[in-house]
């Protein structure tokens, strides 16, 4: 609707933006930037309607020229975006060229290469190509075919974010319902799609196929569910500095295709600098890189029943003096490392990785075919950049500060390594021919608790928990990987866990957190009491 209400508007952003107006939203694709300029916008789809909000523009028909071997020449006559892509390989430009809804995947080099079907490549210097040459899948015709060109990184981010960092708005979250998000052009750790600083809600929407990151959680208080988040080239969702952030009910596929350097950057979920992020019911699967990423100084994260699946090197990953956080009720399953991964990365994939990590509980998981461990512990000892004072460029109005400094100590006064694990109840089965279950330094092993494990295969299953002569017997079928994981009838898992110890909960912050830790240890994913002989793993129903 117009700001009157009474004609529709043809854009979004003719509609005005005035704090707590709502704009519904009717199917169609617009091509435009939503950028709100007042606090707590509503963005709501009509009843019914699957409104798109596109990062590109429509190329008219009738100007591309036949090359040779399906390949196809257009004069370069679009915006040139600035290579903010980092470390990603030479070339990978951040358009997106889209040949009837399928993105091409770009090829670098000086000289034009052989271009595969659904590939292109750019000639000429990064801020003046001169042409595009594309080779269209399926031998389609583009003066024929409807083919769009990336030209906008943003798609739904407040005004006063500079340069589009969300963690830089002091605007009031706004509610997005039922909208979809497509071929923003956002560079490496920026998003298509940000909520404001605190008490943002993104529900049923779908975000994919941005060149950098879908959706940004940096801010407060904000709510994360019931969305698809998928086909991203380099994030998933992520950001910096989310503060009691709710991840739940989201689908989180596909994400990570952008380039084979990608893995220092990027996750299905990637939040570095988090304070009480609860991810919970969410499934990420087949990413190209990791699934969910805990990356420097988080603290009080539940990661709660959860499914990992098929995502390349790790599902859950902890990393760099993150602290006091819940692992519990996820499901593990088949997570490998990259084909071209080289010998030390693929040792270290697995489901549950954690490096320089300190007081993390991992309670009441099922983990099965990990490629090489169910769980993987690492001592790191690189040297980070602070983000510890204010006035820090580095930092954003929204992240947390506290205890900031990567070799500051924590509240005990000692600094954050890998130390005081709490490993109980848990099932942890690696692929067949794999050395062990657990990959674990013996000096952690030895600070941490453990119990109530049933670990296959494992040559210390004395420390760990209890080794399982054949993994098959836990559950029903005749794979490990068949059907929800229920436990077969005389699995060894039935009624077998170990009480958790109270003195656990001291690990988090006092209040609500604490509170929250206090509840998932003490019910299942479905919010039922655990029994006092609870059954090890997941707690799949019965």
């Amino acid at each position: 609707m117009d700001p009157n209400g009474t004609a529709d508007a043809t854009t979004i952003a003719g509609c005005g933006f005035a704090e707590g107006h709502a704009i519904i939203v009717r199917a169609g694709t617009y091509r435009e930037a939503v950028r709100p300029t007042a606090d707590r916008v509503a963005l709501v789809a009509y009843p019914g309607h699957h409104p798109v909000v596109s990062g590109a523009d429509v190329i008219p028909s009738g100007a591309w020229t036949p090359v040779d071997d399906d390949v196809w020449r257009h004069v370069w006559a679009w915006e040139a975006q600035d290579n903010r892509n980092g470390d990603l390989s030479p070339g990978r430009r951040r358009e997106l060229f889209v040949v009837d809804g399928v993105v091409m995947r770009g090829v670098g080099g000086d000289r034009r290469p052989a271009l595969p079907d659904g590939r292109f490549w750019v000639e000429g210097p990064p801020a003046t190509p001169k042409a595009v040459y594309l080779n269209p899948p399926g031998d389609v015709d583009p003066n024929v075919a409807v083919i769009e060109v990336g030209q906008r990184p943003f798609l739904f981010v407040p005004a006063d974010a500079a340069g589009g960092r969300c963690g830089t708005s002091r605007q009031a979250g706004s509610l997005v319902a039922g909208m979809a998000f497509r071929h923003g052009t956002s560079p490496r750790q920026r998003f298509a799609v940000c909520l404001g600083a605190a008490d943002g809600t993104l529900l049923d929407s779908d975000v994919g196929w941005q060149n950098g990151g879908g959706v940004d959680l940096s801010g407060r208080d904000h709510t994360v569910t019931g969305n698809w988040i998928h086909d991203n080239g380099i994030e998933g969702a992520g950001g910096t500095g989310a503060t009691d952030v709710v991840f739940a009910f989201n689908d989180v596929r596909g994400n990570g295709w952008a380039d084979p350097n990608v893995r220092g950057h990027g996750g299905a979920g990637k939040v570095t600098r988090s304070r009480g992020l609860v991810a919970h019911h969410n499934v990420f699967a087949d990413n190209e890189i990791n699934g969910l990423w805990l990356d420097i100084n988080n603290r009080n994260a539940i990661v709660a029943a959860n499914l990992f699946e098929r995502n390349a090197n790790t599902g859950l990953f902890f990393e760099l003096f993150s602290d006091s956080s819940l692992v519990v009720d996820n499901v593990c399953v088949d997570n490998r490392p990259r084909p071209n991964d080289p010998p030390e990365g693929a040792r270290l994939a697995g489901c549950v990785r954690l490096t320089d990590a300190a007081g993390i509980v991992v309670a009441f998981n099922t983990v099965v075919e990990a490629t090489n461990a169910a769980l993987v512990v690492v001592i790191d000892d690189r040297s980070l950049w602070p983000c510890d004072h204010d006035g820090d460029p580095a930092c954003g109005p929204n992240e947390a500060r506290s205890g900031q400094n990567p070799r500051a100590p924590d509240a005990d006064g000692r600094p954050v390594r890998s130390r005081d694990l709490v490993v109980l109840n848990n099932v942890l089965l690696a692929r067949s021919g794999a050395a062990s279950a657990i990959r674990v330094p013996a000096a952690v092993a030895s600070a941490s608790t453990w119990g109530g494990n049933l670990v296959w295969p494992s040559p210390r299953a004395e420390r760990t928990g209890r080794a399982v002569p054949d993994p098959l017997a836990v559950f029903e079928g005749t794979t490990n990987r068949e059907g929800t994981f229920r436990l077969a009838t005389r699995s060894p898992a039935r009624g077998s866990a170990v009480p958790v110890p109270p003195t656990v909960l001291s690990l988090f912050d006092a209040g609500r957190r604490r509170d929250a830790a206090a509840y998932h240890l003490t019910h299942d994913a479905w919010g039922r009491p655990r029994p006092a002989s609870a059954d090890v793993g997941a707690g799949v129903a019965q």
